[in-house]
């Protein structure tokens, strides 16, 4: 009889790894841990930022035993080349090659497909679609996005909808479920100086897109991904322009790649918040950088 093997999230995730030197991806962030933040990513973040820095792997949904190195060692070198595949979609993602990143995860999805066909089932489909719905958010088609997403949420025990879930709603007219389900200070990695109250009303779809862009820059940001915490911070930031949580956002990623001089508008607007510890990070960030 057939010893039916379950492919564990941590074996999935090691092999991301390994593939390419690169922890906390969407791919892999279910089951690993992310790279610490940097000081400006902490101003943002605050005590609830990134995880100790070092690639270490976090637990396993599988039924793998982890404690065994050998055991351990053979599941990476098994799965090995899902995990390369699907660190190459989400290095494609991050380059900004969509039709690539969009090839890539398809195939991954192939492969799981395959793997769970042979009786040796993994939870790695999550972060393949993930990849592939975020290809579709940045191409418009956010209809195909919530398609490919939904199962997942559907799927989460708690009633918060993911930030990447609430964009879609909104941007396919669903956005009374969004504000129903998208709790920003669930979502939102805070520090003690920045509260909800901070971020603009609800009012409308774009004051709720607003909240909901500042909350992907937030992931992007615990995960490195400066340039994309800084393209959501820059959306938000037009959706509600006279918001100063949003202004020091942007600042704060402009800080992160060193564009001082860009952030000296923003900084602007963000000392003359209400919250004066805003204020005083604001000036913080931009003082650092002279």
């Amino acid at each position: 009889m057939q010893r039916v093997v379950v492919i564990s999230g941590a074996a999935l995730a090691a092999a991301i790894v390994a593939a390419c030197g690169v922890v906390g991806t969407r791919a892999a962030s279910h089951d690993a841990t992310v790279s610490g933040p940097t000081p400006a990513r902490s101003q943002r973040e605050g005590n609830k930022g990134g995880a100790a820095p070092g690639n270490k792997v976090g637990r396993t949904t599988g039924k793998l035993n982890i404690t065994d190195p050998e055991a351990m060692a053979r599941e990476v070198a098994r799965v090995a080349p899902l995990g390369k595949v699907m660190a190459d979609a989400d290095n494609a993602l991050h380059s900004g090659d969509l039709a690539v990143a969009e090839n890539k995860a398809k195939a991954a999805l192939d492969m799981i497909r395959q793997f769970n066909e042979a009786g040796q089932p993994t939870d790695g489909a999550k972060g393949a679609r993930r990849i592939l719905a975020e290809v579709r958010i940045r191409q418009d088609r956010y209809a195909e996005a919530l398609d490919l997403l939904l199962p997942d949420q559907m799927r989460n025990e708690s009633m918060a909808v993911d930030d990447n879930v609430a964009l879609c709603l909104v941007k396919v007219g669903r956005g009374a479920e969004a504000a129903r389900g998208f709790n920003a200070s669930a979502w939102l990695r805070f520090n003690h100086a920045i509260h909800e109250s901070d971020l603009p009303p609800v009012v409308d779809d774009a004051s709720l897109e607003a909240r909901i862009r500042v909350a992907r820059a937030a992931d992007f940001s615990g995960r490195g991904l400066q340039k994309e915490a800084l393209a959501e911070d820059l959306i938000a930031d037009r959706l509600a322009p006279g918001n100063a949580a949003i202004a020091f956002f942007v600042e704060s990623s402009l800080a992160e790649e060193g564009r001082f001089d860009e952030a000296k508008p923003y900084r602007a607007r963000a000392v003359m918040s209400p919250n004066p510890k805003i204020a005083e990070q604001a000036d913080a960030l931009l003082r650092v950088g002279n």
